[in-house]
Parts: C-alpha cells; sequence; structure tokens
C-alpha cells in the first residue's frame, strides 16, 4: 500500500500503549484491516472515572476508517474491558474513535466535510463507498465534528459496522432519508432498529416501518445510562430522608 506502519500510528493519532501491529491485504478484492495492539503492560483504565482498574476481558472490533491508497480500510483491535469498583465492567478508551460508534474520528470528520460541499448525500455515499443495502438488522446513530454542532445521522449494520447510509443532521427527515430507499419489501422484512432514544428516530421508524413498535429496541448504553440515573436519584432521596 505505500505505507508505513509509523505512517499509520501517525494517521490514526495512535500513541503508546496502542500500536498498529500489522497491515494485512486484500488485493484481489481491494481491502484493507489496520490491525491495532495494546501493550500488556499499559495500565488500564475506566472510561467513566479515569480510575486504575484491574483488566477483566479483551472484545474484538472493527471501525470504519476512512480508505487508504484506495482501499476499503478497516481498524481492527482486541480491546481491553476492566473491572471498576464503581461502574462494572467497562470498554476502555480508543484513541481513535469515541465510545460506541462503528467508525473511526477520521472517517465520520472525512463524510461531514464532505456533505458540507456536496450536492446531495446520495453522492457522498457513492464516493466514500457506503451501501443503500437493506439488511435484517441496523443501528442508527449520530455523530458531530464538534461537541453539539454539524450532526449527521449513521445507519449501519450491527454485526458487521458496514455503513449503510450517511444523512444530515438528526431530525426526522434525517432518518427518513433512508427509508425512503428502501422498498415496502424491505421495510417490512426489517427484523429491528437500534436507536438511542433520541425522539426524532423513533418517530421516523414509527412512521416508515411496519411494525416499528416491536421492532425498535434502544442501545444497552443508554438504557442502562438511564436506569443508572434513576437508582442513583433515588439514592440521593432516601440518604436526604434518613437524614432527617
Amino acid at each position: 500500500m505505500g505505507l508505513r506502519i509509523e505512517d499509520i500510528n501517525h494517521l490514526l493519532g495512535i500513541s503508546p500503549p496502542w500500536e498498529v501491529s500489522e497491515i494485512k491485504q486484500d488485493k484481489a478484492k481491494f481491502t484493507a484491516e489496520i490491525h491495532v495492539v495494546c501493550s500488556d503492560r499499559s495500565v488500564l483504565r475506566c472510561p467513566d472515572c479515569d480510575k486504575v482498574c484491574p483488566g477483566y476481558n479483551h472484545r474484538l472490533r472493527k471501525w470504519r476508517h476512512t480508505g487508504i491508497c484506495d482501499y476499503r480500510t478497516q481498524v481492527v483491535a482486541h480491546v481491553p474491558r476492566v473491572m471498576c469498583s464503581e461502574h462494572g465492567i467497562k470498554t476502555v478508551s480508543v484513541p481513535w474513535t469515541e465510545a460506541r460508534v462503528h467508525f473511526t474520528t477520521a472517517f465520520e470528520a472525512r463524510v461531514i466535510e464532505w456533505l458540507q460541499d456536496a450536492t446531495s448525500i446520495s453522492a457522498v455515499a457513492s464516493r466514500m463507498g457506503v451501501s443503500w443495502t437493506m439488511v435484517a438488522h441496523i443501528c442508527v446513530d449520530e455523530t458531530s465534528s464538534k461537541k453539539g454542532h454539524n450532526y449527521i445521522t449513521v445507519v449501519s449494520n450491527p454485526k458487521t459496522g458496514t455503513v449503510l447510509y450517511v444523512g444530515e443532521g438528526r431530525t426526522i427527515a434525517s432518518l427518513e432519508g433512508y427509508y425512503d430507499g428502501c422498498s415496502s419489501a424491505q421495510l417490512d422484512a426489517l427484523e429491528s432498529v437500534s436507536v438511542d432514544m433520541w425522539p426524532a428516530y423513533i418517530s421516523a421508524t414509527k412512521a416508515r416501518v411496519p411494525g416499528a413498535d416491536e421492532k425498535i429496541a434502544f442501545d444497552r448504553f443508554h438504557v442502562a445510562k438511564y436506569i443508572g440515573t434513576a437508582v442513583d436519584e433515588v439514592r440521593r432521596q432516601e440518604n436526604r430522608e434518613l437524614r432527617k
């Protein structure tokens, strides 16, 4: 591919204890995998409280990355999980993306940049090599180039992480753009839609997907977050009453 491992480390913003271990190429399919490893001697921290924690296990993760030398590229890593005394089992943070996202920060930034200049979303989808094909299960998420600004809606295959659609904003219309590209038969065949409890995504899915009430699934992170917030509020309330 004409790039050294040191170059890839720089492009991904990787620094110790993370490093690129190898780059696998499939010249027939014109795809590449960038394998990243974390040193066994590294200090692991909880992503919520930044406290040093003992390791628990590892999870294989894959992220879509911008094409390198015209190869369709993924980042692959066995990401450590830690056992935090306060927050339980958590996956440590990685430097090339945010938590619970299937794409690298570089990929997201490129999509947002092209969306600002492109005449249509479909043009960006074609340029990035993302698919408009409907699958049985989809994951709907949002991301932004800056905190709270320039949102995009991303639909992906939750099993492979493949990008299926990119829409500007995070409105009802943002997600409806994906559903507009699907036939009635494809929408009927859809078995589950994982969303993050954003009302616009729920409304768009209920309006366009038959039997949506039984197909919408809220992702575990947001469910756990709401449960944790509720338990914490009850704990504070009981503590106030006990003090009285």
